[in-house]
Parts: C-alpha cells; sequence; structure tokens
C-alpha cells in the first residue's frame, strides 16, 4: 500500500493561513480516498479493516470541521462566549446609565411629559448600541 505524505497538523510560525488551508485539504483528500477504497470491498470487510474505516471516516470529518473553521463557515464556542459576554456588558452599563441620566430630566415633569423624555433616552441608548463596533 503506498503511504501517504505526511503533513504537518500545525502551520510553522510565519506560514500563511491559506498554506495550512491546502495541508488540510490536501489530507482530507487522502482519508477520502482512502476510506472509499476500504468500503469497495463491500459487507465482506473483516474487523480490522472496518475499524480503519471508521477511523478514516472520522478523520474526515475532523479534517472537515477544521476546514469549516478555517473558513470562517464555524466558530469556537469560546469566541461566541466572549462575544456574548462582551455584548451582555455592554448591555447592562446603558442600562445602568438610566440612574445618572434620567432623574435630572425628569425632575419636576408631570408624569405626563415624562414618557417622552425616557423613550428619547432610551433610544439614545439603543442608538449607541447599534453604531457601536461589535468586533472588538
Amino acid at each position: 500500500m503506498k503511504q501517504a505524505k505526511k503533513l504537518s497538523p500545525q502551520p510553522a510560525p510565519g506560514r500563511p493561513r491559506n498554506v495550512r488551508l491546502d495541508d488540510i485539504q490536501q489530507r482530507l483528500a487522502v482519508t477520502r480516498r482512502q476510506a472509499a477504497r476500504i468500503a469497495k470491498g463491500g459487507a465482506d470487510i473483516d474487523t480490522i479493516e472496518a475499524a480503519k474505516l471508521r477511523k478514516l471516516t472520522l478523520e474526515g470529518d475532523k479534517l472537515e470541521m477544521q476546514l469549516a473553521v478555517l473558513r470562517r463557515d464555524y466558530f469556537l464556542k469560546t469566541k461566541i462566549y466572549e462575544h456574548f459576554l462582551n455584548a451582555f456588558t455592554v448591555f447592562k452599563s446603558e442600562l445602568l446609565r438610566f440612574e445618572t441620566s434620567l432623574p435630572p430630566l425628569l425632575a419636576g415633569l408631570p408624569p405626563e411629559a415624562m414618557q417622552p423624555v425616557i423613550r428619547a433616552e432610551v433610544e439614545n441608548a439603543l442608538n449607541n448600541l447599534a453604531e457601536r463596533n461589535w468586533t472588538e
């Protein structure tokens, strides 16, 4: 059986991201070819070959997931968690800002005049959130 060229799992320092992507794509192609070759044996595959097929299939799936992450089709859950935590922290600070901004604006106003002032402050806060650069 012909040995596949071993490819480095991690890019060397300074290597561009697309070089790692190319390595993963090559490894995926080799893995899929090997799995297809074993699968051609049909239903009579013995235990060792079935285990090899399962291993190759799982390796292919893993490589496909790595490719998807590199292509930014999927994101790591830790990154998503960090972004949501950041967003909720910003939302909380905007809401807590009402404690100090609203009392001076509402002082001495009749209840029917308070609603437009509160609405204006809420819209201002929502606009601040909408205009924020969320990639930080």
